[in-house]
């Protein structure tokens, strides 16, 4: 299991954001391994031998690593709701920082 000293000493918004980061980090990690062991599960072409074994290698992997455990979660309130996903930002950050101008290319909407 990956040691995740280094990113508690960081400050959160909450313990769901943290366990969110520790998602992201593992699945960033295991990735490809996981794409070739799906991959190799899937082919028809590999020995049935071969292919449970990759399967096997693929339900040993951590559970959080599989990208569909993440949340897309708010990078800065980690508000689980109401995000652009463009930015990682909930529609209330975005606002907020569009108003102060620190979102380049944002322009308020104006009417008359």
């Amino acid at each position: 299991m990956p040691n995740f000293d280094h990113i508690e000493c960081l400050k959160w918004a909450n313990w769901m954001m943290l366990k969110d980061v520790k998602r992201r980090i593992l699945n960033e990690r295991y990735f490809q391994y996981r794409q070739q062991l799906h991959n190799i599960g899937k082919s028809r072409m590999l020995p049935s031998t071969i292919r449970e074994v990759a399967i096997e290698d693929q339900q040993s992997l951590p559970r959080d690593s599989h990208r569909d455990r993440r949340n897309n979660r708010c990078a800065i309130t980690s508000r689980p709701r109401g995000k652009l996903l463009r930015y990682r930002l909930s529609r209330i950050v975005w606002r907020d920082l569009a108003d102060h101008g620190l979102i380049s290319g944002a322009i308020r909407a104006k009417w008359g």
